[in-house]
């Protein structure tokens, strides 16, 4: 049995990883490593890599849709139900293109929200950040890569 603390210690490093590459691919190895560490059959640890990258697409999407409907409020522009319903078959087709690259969403963030006639100076700001937000992003699906991994675990065994 793993207690929290030897979890936190292995899952920190594929956050660490993922936090200053921008990578969740380069986040693999350490995710492997951190799994092998807490007793993670390999099979199972292969399983959850794949999965996770796989998976991993829905947390771009609601970033995306976070964005542009936050933007939309500070500018107290509504959405109606149809631009609802673009958004988020948008959102999912552009999360499901988005490269494996640091910074992959930037490009398709300023699409998405010049595609609603958002400002420049909005756009820009949101970019400004961007790079941030994708570390975060990264080194916590690193993180949570590692808890899925023990939890997918003890759920086959």
């Amino acid at each position: 049995k793993n207690s929290m603390t030897k979890i936190f210690k292995e899952a920190i490093h594929p956050f660490i990883m993922g936090f200053t590459t921008c990578s969740s691919l380069a986040c693999c190895p350490t995710v492997a490593k951190a799994l092998k560490s807490l007793g993670v059959k390999e099979v199972n640890s292969k399983f959850n890599i794949n999965a996770g990258l796989i998976f991993s697409k829905s947390s771009c999407m609601l970033y995306l849709t976070t964005i542009v409907v936050y933007s939309c409020c500070i500018l107290e522009k509504s959405l109606g139900i149809g631009e609802c319903a673009i958004l988020a078959f948008t959102t999912i087709v552009l999360s499901i293109a988005v490269p494996s690259l640091p910074g992959g969403t930037a490009a398709i963030v300023s699409n998405l929200m010049l595609q609603y006639s958002l400002p420049m100076e909005l756009v820009g700001a949101v970019l400004s950040i961007d790079f941030i937000m994708d570390m975060m992003r990264t080194g916590a699906r690193g993180f949570f890569m590692v808890c899925e991994g023990l939890i997918f675990d003890k759920i086959v065994d």
